[in-house]
């Protein structure tokens, strides 16, 4: 499931931004999606599958306003197929439905 607090996430030019919640492909066991973003390296988020396959495995944070994203740090463990190599930011446009 995904969270539906809304918290502040960071300042940013003064104008605190919103998160509504949550969400994730899937998670493997306890290893739920809140613990990618939580700001604690000793949580883990880990994905429904062992070693995914190309865009099988994804995060997502919806907002209650629109946003700029400028930089997102991601931490991982592990090694070889255990690791993303590659990553993408997208943006959805819930209105339109759009990517």
């Amino acid at each position: 499931g995904s969270s539906s607090v809304v918290r502040p996430l960071r300042e940013v030019a003064e104008a605190p931004l919103y998160v509504e919640g949550y969400e994730s492909s899937g998670s493997y066991a306890d290893a739920v999606v809140e613990h990618a973003f939580d700001d604690r390296t000793w949580t883990e988020w880990r994905a429904q599958c062992y070693s995914c396959e190309k865009e099988e495995s994804w995060l997502g944070v919806r907002f209650s306003v629109p946003v700029k994203i400028y930089c997102a740090r991601i931490w991982q463990r592990g090694r070889g197929e255990y690791r993303a190599s590659k990553v993408a930011l997208q943006q959805f446009e819930a209105l339109t439905s759009r990517w």
